[in-house]
């Protein structure tokens, strides 16, 4: 499947399944980044050839995250931004648990809840599989750069037995 037929699926798929209308976050809400910056992102993630670069966290808030996202708040459960690398795509998505809606209250994206370890995977499967093969993830592989260490060797794990290639982030920061 082409890349383009790929996020066109994507697309139809979200708009079927109403997350078009859902958004978390009032119409007036606050961009994750700004668009400059986005496109910017997005133009660097097209020319070293990966699909997206992924937040992701849980508990307290990093520096990272808070610094980067504007993200203070703690949340109770595993949650993933997801920043698109196709340029047809125009906000990033977000996996998270219904219970920490209100910390993502307020920021435009996609939203892609879930509320069991088997839905949180299915969003990964059924979503994010369709245009992302290889992804950036805030790690640091031999813990070279603590401060962008996001994501435990679980994660990592679980994602590239997911078939998605994961690389450090280390290079767009």
């Amino acid at each position: 499947m082409s890349r383009i037929a790929a996020v066109a699926v994507f697309c139809l798929a979200l708009s079927a399944s109403g997350l078009f209308a859902q958004e978390i976050h009032p119409e007036k809400g606050r961009e994750l980044l700004d668009v400059q910056v986005f496109r910017s992102l997005q133009a660097y993630m097209l020319e070293k050839r990966f699909d997206a670069w992924i937040f992701t966290g849980k508990g307290t808030v990093d520096d990272l995250t808070r610094e980067f996202l504007g993200i203070t708040a703690p949340t109770k459960h595993r949650w993933f931004i997801v920043f698109p690398g196709m340029a047809t795509v125009k906000k990033p998505c977000l996996i998270y648990h219904p219970e920490d809606a209100k910390v993502f209250a307020g920021l435009r994206m996609y939203p892609l809840p879930y509320s069991s370890r088997a839905e949180m995977e299915n969003q990964f499967t059924n979503y994010l599989y369709t245009f992302v093969r290889k992804m950036a993830l805030n790690y640091s592989p031999h813990f070279e750069i603590p401060e962008l260490d996001q994501a435990g060797a679980g994660v990592v794990e679980w994602l590239r037995e997911k078939n998605f290639e994961v690389i450090s982030s280390g290079s767009i920061l």
